[in-house]
């Protein structure tokens, strides 16, 4: 599932920091097109999806975050 959203460049090199970065309009673009790639990868995986929520109730792949 993170090949769906994961872009190495993407990743900010504040992350390391406690202090959370500012967020610019940039990221919430990148952040929402991220989103929209995991929504349609659960989708076409969605059959998958439901055969490892048969072993694990309530399993989902890891939502991306916007860091």
């Amino acid at each position: 599932m993170y090949i769906a959203y994961l872009s190495p460049d993407f990743i900010a090199a504040q992350a390391c920091n406690i202090q959370q970065p500012d967020i610019t309009p940039e990221d919430l673009t990148i952040y929402n097109a991220r989103i929209d790639g995991y929504s349609a990868a659960c989708a076409k995986l969605s059959e998958e999806i439901a055969a490892i929520q048969r072993y694990l109730p309530g399993w989902l792949p890891e939502r991306p975050g916007i860091i």
